[in-house]
């Protein structure tokens, strides 16, 4: 009550202008101080408008960075795509152009990954990401372009597993398609370090450099697919056949895309 009786009092004053001798003396002296406490709370506005502008910078930040791990994402993803349409023109090009077309014309085809397979320390198997939902069954043989990766040996839901053509348990009945009398064998892998044809008799040509492929004779391959290049050829003199080392058309350890041929 005293504070607002002063206050109403010096109004009084200040109203018939008995304080106006002193208002200069009083305005000199605060008037720096007035600037002072003015610049102050143009320095305290401008900081606190500073940091909500990088707050809100830092949260546009965040927002664009995200929308860049978004876009990685998609490129990632287009690329995939890319690859897999290249791939799969090349091997459509290559089936309408060769016997391998004719010869799958009523049977499906469709690409799949490899996923590896790390419990198989002899490398001769991998597993790829289709299985019994997308159609895949036991024989359906494994390609990529006109060359022979494997069989399907066995199938799960969403998985199927491949033997090699390196592996020792996969037997193929092929044949030299640049010997004059096309000579017939028997190739199996050979511990996933090469793919060995065996039963060749003493009289058959077979040459350095032929190409050998499946014929189809055995009822678990397409015929001409190819196997591999002979790279030599060996007969021990108390054996009556002679066998061919071949190395495969293609890296069966590097491959990452297949196509599965289903043989129904």
């Amino acid at each position: 009550m005293k504070f607002v009786l002063v206050s109403f009092f010096v109004l009084i004053l200040g109203f018939i202008k008995v304080l106006e001798p002193l208002r200069g003396p009083v305005q000199y002296l605060f008037t720096p101080m007035q600037l002072g406490l003015s610049e102050m709370a143009l320095e305290i506005r401008d900081s606190a408008i500073f940091y909500l502008n990088i707050n809100d910078l830092r949260g546009q930040n965040i927002h664009l960075m995200e929308e860049v791990e978004d876009l990685k994402s998609v490129i990632l993803e287009l690329k995939e795509i890319q690859e897999e349409n290249t791939v799969l023109k090349e091997q459509l090009s290559i089936g309408e152009s060769s016997g391998l077309g004719s010869s799958t014309r009523d049977k499906t085809i469709q690409m799949a990954n490899v996923l590896g397979n790390p419990t198989d320390l002899s490398e001769t198997s991998v597993i790829l990401d289709k299985g019994r939902r997308q159609g895949v069954s036991e024989r359906d043989n494994v390609v990529v372009g006109r060359f022979l990766v494997g069989i399907i040996e066995e199938v799960f839901e969403e998985r199927s597993l491949v033997k090699l053509l390196t592996s020792p348990d996969v037997s193929i009945a092929v044949m030299d398609v640049d010997s004059a009398n096309k000579t017939e064998g028997i190739s199996s892998g050979d511990y996933g370090t090469a793919v060995v044809m065996k039963r060749i008799l003493p009289n058959e040509e077979i040459r350095v450099g032929d190409y050998i492929v499946t014929s189809g004779k055995d009822g678990k391959f397409f015929p001409f697919l190819g196997v591999g290049r002979v790279r030599e050829i060996s007969q021990v003199e108390v054996e009556p056949l002679k066998s061919a080392v071949l190395d495969t058309f293609v890296n069966v350890s590097k491959v990452r895309k297949v196509f599965i041929l289903n043989m129904k």
